[in-house]
């Protein structure tokens, strides 16, 4: 009988039978309808924790504690549960970023704009992304199509050729083809990308002697030793030709202001600094040693020499370049007579006096071609 009859009696609660035995509905038929933390709600009245009494449905949601505060699953606990951008997504939800109400897994894929903006990596944003070459690798590293399926990570590297299926970052490196086939710079592909002397760099890194580990792009060079030691032929080594004599030996820091003469090699810069002569002689003391001037025994301190035969215009006389000073090159000689610069019949090689800033063949220059005129040779005669 379900039914309360006060005169029937005061009966004793049988609990979990769903009937109110006592007729006393403060008389708890199953523990669920106990306040067990005394917060006023017992888990039939809603109660998600009630061992917690800050647990209840009268509680304020905590944002961020993990803890279903007013036990309403449509509060909100963590951020990003919020969809703070209001596109319809949440991060929960898959907004890859809820600050931007243009980027959410609605949205369609803006091609080269350099964000995700449908949240789907399989979506290509880029032209490098695409596996061109078919390999299984794209050029951006970032790219699905870059993963290595065997083992299933990321490659640091990109496709560096995705015209070519060879060459990917599962590759492995061919010796000496002149490819990079794994697209790893760290992986020799030459003998020059071996640091044979290990002092940090490479002929391809530019160490210009890989049996020298003294000699390297960051070694400083050396005055005075005849060696490149940092491969870099614009640092004056002090000696380019070796020769023992000091191109700015006057370390006035201008080579070539005080050239050696007269034998001298003391405080004094080399009077050929390409070209080896430790004794510095210089027999017309023009300042260009003898071992590299073009007239030795001529005074022609710019070395002009304008048909280019390695003698100078002020000791060649040989006009046709016969090996001679003769009638031939008198009547050559003799033709460009009285002209200048600009003139017609002017020839330049007949301008000996040139030196001194002359532009015109004049009596200057025939004084200088008869002192040459009946030489076998058209340098230097006795």
């Amino acid at each position: 009988n379900n039914t309360c009859d006060p005169l029937a009696g005061a009966a004793t609660e049988v609990t979990y039978n769903g009937i109110d035995d006592d007729c006393n509905t403060l008389t708890y038929d199953t523990p669920p309808d106990i306040d067990g933390d005394g917060d006023g709600y017992s888990e039939i009245q809603g109660d998600c924790d009630d061992t917690n009494a800050a647990v209840n449905p009268g509680a304020t949601e905590i944002i961020g504690n993990g803890i279903d505060d007013d036990c309403n699953l449509l509060t909100y606990d963590t951020p990003i549960d919020v969809d703070y951008d209001g596109d319809g997504y949440t991060q929960i939800g898959g907004d890859c970023d809820d600050t931007n109400a243009a980027v959410n897994p609605g949205a369609t894929e803006i091609q080269l704009n350099g964000i995700d903006d449908d949240c789907n990596p399989l979506t290509y944003d880029s032209p490098l992304d695409t596996d061109d070459d078919g390999d299984g690798y794209a050029e951006n590293p970032g790219s699905l199509a870059s993963i290595n399926a065997s083992a299933s990570a990321q490659s640091p590297q990109g496709d560096c050729d995705d015209t070519n299926a060879a060459v990917n970052p599962g590759a492995t490196e061919i010796q000496l083809n002149g490819l990079d086939d794994d697209c790893n710079p760290l992986t020799y592909d030459s003998p020059l990308d071996t640091d044979d002397d290990g002092d940090g760099y490479t002929e391809n890194e530019g160490d210009c002697d890989d049996t020298n580990p003294a000699v390297n792009p960051g070694a400083v060079e050396v005055p005075g030793n005849g060696i490149d030691d940092d491969c870099n032929p614009s640092t004056p080594d002090g000696d380019i030709d070796g020769d023992g004599i000091l191109d700015d030996g006057d370390q006035s820091g201008i080579v070539g202001d005080n050239p050696c003469t007269g034998g001298n090699t003391v405080d004094c810069d080399d009077n050929c600094v390409n070209t080896p002569n430790p004794d510095q002689a210089d027999m017309d003391s023009d300042g260009v040693g003898d071992a590299c001037d073009n007239c030795v025994c001529a005074y022609n301190i710019l070395q002009i020499d304008t048909d280019n035969d390695g003698y100078g215009n002020r000791c060649d006389a040989d006009l046709n370049n016969d090996g001679a000073v003769n009638a031939a090159d008198f009547g050559m000689f003799a033709y460009s007579y009285g002209q200048c610069e600009g003139d017609a019949n002017y020839n330049p090689d007949a301008n000996v006096t040139v030196e001194n800033g002359d532009v015109c063949v004049n009596a200057a220059d025939f004084g200088i071609f008869a002192y040459y005129y009946g030489s076998v040779v058209a340098y230097c005669p006795e």
